[in-house]
């Protein structure tokens, strides 16, 4: 109990002084509830000081433009509100912001904020797991599950501050074995529309428990094979499915738009970096021989939570149906992996006894993938990230530069 204590003081002296390396130590003290705090405090603090990419500034743009000034009433009865996404999340968080500032940091540290509070949420459904002893090769599948989707998704604001949400709900559903926390997870809905996907994913899971796998094999298979063919299936969304059409966002009901994106998404894909591209695929291919290295050491599909690894295939089925969009595909295969990761690390845990003789094999063979899941992120948005100010800086510090020529013209 001491120590914990001078943990703590410890923690929040360091987070005063550089945030980044109060990140650091509640990494290596993961086990620790109280570092989730710090884990919070470090992510608040990058968005507050990174910069703005992806949707991020188009959120904000809409602040001064459309939130500034105005009351809730006149804000939904403004068509241009909903345009980047029907969901009201978005549209509560930017509401809020605008009463109070219209500062840039600030509107980045808030969408910081409620995603680290959503990931932190569905990490703490693993810690009965996490707080066990762990064999070196399950603190490799642990990295993995926290390492898969980038930790600056907050800079989409919406979908992945969402997913998490749901991911957590559902796998608080899997422990408890409690209906309420499974009927919870509906709400993902509130952060983006799409994550009515995983709503789906869900039940159809539910329904084809009561059927052999090999219906579930059956349809990953007739679905690897449609991915062959890249069909867009926005337009047949659109044309036969009202709600698909009335809600959502311009980016994808626009024609002109939508051939646009499927231009760029021919190109992006004819030019990716395989580095980066294969980066899903790779660890995908990883957790699946490390099931196969269980299943051949007498440990089958978990009782339990065999529900986890059932969603993964049926996430990335209809992932694959959907390769035509590739913000589509990308995140919920992303999803699908995220959910094999973490059912691949219970499984570990709970078997470490059973293949103790195996845990070096297991180890060397998990430490690549962990270290390549951790370090292409890092240097796929180096850009982003590798500023100085950025790791040596503080919440009370202005930094200017120092002479580097860094464009602060984000910031206001």
């Amino acid at each position: 109990m001491q120590g914990r204590i001078k943990y703590i003081l410890l923690q929040m002296l360091v987070v005063l002084i550089s945030p980044l390396s109060s990140f650091l130590i509640s990494v290596r003290y993961y086990k620790y509830n109280v570092s989730q705090i710090f884990f919070i405090i470090a992510a608040v603090y990058l968005g507050c000081n990174m910069g703005f990419v992806y949707d991020l500034m188009r959120h904000y743009q809409d602040i001064g433009n459309l939130y500034v000034d105005r009351s809730l009433g006149e804000i939904l009865d403004d068509p241009r509100v909903f345009i980047l996404g029907p969901d009201y999340y978005h549209i509560t968080i930017k509401y809020i912001v605008s009463r109070f500032t219209t500062s840039a940091s600030v509107f980045a540290g808030v969408a910081a904020l409620v995603y680290s509070s959503c990931f932190i949420f569905f990490y703490r459904q693993l810690s009965q797991f996490y707080k066990q002893k762990l064999a070196l090769f399950s603190v490799m599948l642990l990295l993995c599950t926290v390492a898969i989707i980038e930790f600056w998704w907050y800079q989409g604001v919406r979908f992945w501050t969402g997913a998490f949400y749901f991911f957590g709900m559902y796998l608080k559903y899997v422990n408890t074995h409690k209906k309420r926390y499974f009927l919870l997870s509906f709400l993902a809905i509130y952060f983006h529309y799409s994550l009515i996907t995983l709503i789906c994913v869900s039940l159809v899971n539910f329904v084809l428990s009561f059927i052999t796998p090999y219906v579930r094999y059956g349809l990953l298979a007739f679905s690897l094979f449609y991915k062959t063919l890249n069909v867009d299936f926005v337009p047949l969304l659109l044309k036969y499915i009202p709600w698909v059409r009335n809600n959502l966002s311009i980016a994808v009901t626009d024609e002109k738009i939508h051939n646009s994106w499927r231009e760029h998404t021919a190109e992006f894909r004819a030019n990716e970096n395989l580095v980066y591209g294969y980066r899903l695929p790779f660890l995908m291919l990883a957790a699946y021989l490390v099931l196969l290295f269980f299943r051949l050491h007498g440990v089958k599909l978990d009782k339990q939570y065999k529900i986890l690894f059932f969603f993964s295939l049926t996430l990335w089925t209809v992932a694959n149906f959907g390769f035509g969009d590739i913000t589509f595909y990308t995140r919920f295969l992303e999803g699908s992996v995220l959910m094999l990761y973490a059912y691949v690390f219970i499984v570990s845990v709970k078997n470490q006894e059973r293949i103790t003789h195996y845990r070096l094999v297991l180890f060397v063979f998990l430490f690549l993938p962990a270290i390549y899941a951790i370090l292409t992120p890092l240097v796929q948005y180096r850009a982003h990230l590798m500023h100085p100010e950025l790791f040596l800086g503080n919440f009370f510090m202005e930094w200017d530069g120092n002479g580097l020529k860094i464009d602060y013209a984000w910031k206001n």
